[in-house]
């Protein structure tokens, strides 16, 4: 094994996805003179789950904590296309939310606890939009009709041979300042300001062991903790893919941004992240001209919206440049946590397929998501629909649906953020600048948008953050 090199970096990254990536950025922006190294296990940046995204952003939450932290997003998303002129294939297609009169019911009950000026008081999911500024539209039963000749809506209480419970649609609400971009071009702008800053990279590295040292002492590599000494973060024990080399690199500050992955690294040193990954499935279907293209949204992209059908979270993802769409759903009972370890005899072999390499499901598609395509959509989907690419990714989930972005108090220099909980692209701007905060030791962050945030709400012991239902 290579000795420890000379140099002590005051930060490593390890985690090239988008939060790892943004919050090397910002970290960089707010401490110039300070030696930043971000590292990832693959050959450039956003290769793990963030290149299998759906890439999708929205500001239609029932919080306004989420419209804040997606809002301030997109708009920065929006800034560097239109100023900075830096292309991230932005597509704003719009959300439609289809509705049974029971699921637009239930949105129009005064059930959100809204604060102004301190005085709450509960209004509608409708009134609760209008008052953060959403620009948004309810489509009637007839509209929906015309826009989208395709789409079936009334079903008279019939269910099909699954049982599916056909819910008649009646209404619509589209959200307007939501849609897509393209995850690789967000990711490689973020890293590309980083380096421009006198950031440093270094890929195809993985990271094997998390190395304790005793508090204020140099790192020594036979130091082993005990109950009377202090330990922190000393080092980390790397691979280099190319070269099969293992090595040390010591750092003064440890940041972990490892998604799925990070319980690999932090449950050997008796960190509890609670973070848990779980698979989500896309399929793409394609040849689907007469239903994804479409000038009654946006005519400029002449598509439909990202679709949510009423059964099942059900979603369409246009992608109006190939006429195709991908579908998914939100299948959270019934699928496991990933927690499984694959034992390998190899010695610093932290490979696992189960996170590294997740696999779309036929069957998944055929039993669970086709049925509710099928019965809305009668006249496209079938079995005979070819699905063009079935993927997966993993989403590291918190128990909320916030990230956690923390400092670890026993080990002062350690620092983790995961948990996005499938809203990583979408909140990648504001959650980077939070972290960089939290690590640059300030009490408060002020996002793109100018809203003020509290940094300690988003730790583990001082959580304090509101419940969101609207989640995909």
């Amino acid at each position: 094994m290579k000795k420890p090199d000379q140099i002590i970096w005051d930060h490593i990254v390890v985690g090239a996805g988008i939060l790892g990536t943004v919050t090397a950025k910002y970290l960089k922006e707010k401490n110039p003179e300070t030696q930043i190294l971000l590292i990832d296990k693959y050959s450039t940046v956003g290769q793990g789950n963030t290149s299998k995204s759906n890439a999708c952003f929205r500001n239609v939450f029932d919080t306004h904590l989420n419209i804040v932290l997606s809002g301030s997003s997109i708009d920065y998303y929006k800034f560097m296309e239109n100023e900075n002129k830096i292309d991230l294939g932005i597509q704003e297609f719009g959300y439609l939310w289809l509705l049974s009169d029971d699921q637009y019911n239930a949105r129009n009950e005064k059930c959100i606890n809204f604060n102004e000026e301190d005085n709450n008081r509960l209004v509608s999911f409708i009134e609760f939009l209008d008052l953060n500024n959403i620009e948004y539209k309810i489509i009637t039963k007839n509209e929906i009709e015309s826009i989208l000749p395709l789409l079936k809506t009334t079903f008279n209480g019939i269910t099909d041979e699954y049982g599916l419970p056909f819910e008649n649609i009646t209404y619509g609400l589209l959200g307007k300042q939501c849609g897509a971009l393209e995850p690789d071009l967000l990711v490689k702008a973020y890293e590309n300001s980083y380096k421009k800053l006198g950031g440093k990279c270094q890929y195809e590295t993985k990271v094997i062991e998390i190395l304790l040292k005793e508090k204020g002492k140099p790192y020594d590599p036979d130091y082993i903790p005990t109950i009377w000494r202090d330990s922190e973060i000393g080092a980390i024990k790397i691979r280099n893919h190319d070269r099969n080399l293992i090595s040390i690199l010591q750092t003064k500050n440890l940041i972990i941004t490892t998604g799925a992955w990070i319980n690999q690294l932090l449950d050997p040193i008796g960190i509890n992240s609670t973070i848990k990954p779980k698979k989500r499935q896309l399929y793409r279907i394609c040849s689907l001209n007469s239903l994804v293209e479409n000038n009654h949204f946006n005519q400029e992209i002449n598509s439909i919206p990202f679709i949510i059908l009423p059964v099942g979270g059900v979603f369409l993802k246009p992608i109006p440049a190939a006429n195709c769409v991908e579908v998914g759903c939100s299948d959270d009972i019934g699928r496991r946590f990933e927690t499984r370890n694959q034992i390998s005899n190899e010695a610093h072999n932290l490979q696992n397929k189960f996170l590294d390499d997740p696999r779309g499901e036929i069957d998944f598609y055929l039993y669970n998501i086709l049925p509710v395509l099928e019965s809305y959509f009668p006249t496209v989907f079938s079995e005979k629909n070819r699905i063009e690419n079935p993927s997966a990714g993993m989403y590291a989930y918190s128990t909320d649906k916030f990230p956690v972005i923390e400092r670890v108090e026993k080990l002062e220099n350690l620092y983790f953020c995961s948990g996005a909980s499938g809203s990583g692209i979408m909140k990648a701007d504001s959650v980077g600048r939070i972290f960089a905060a939290l690590i640059s030791n300030q009490e408060f962050c002020r996002l793109f948008n100018g809203f003020k945030i509290k940094i300690s709400d988003f730790s583990l012991d001082k959580r304090n953050l509101p419940r969101e239902t609207l989640v995909l």
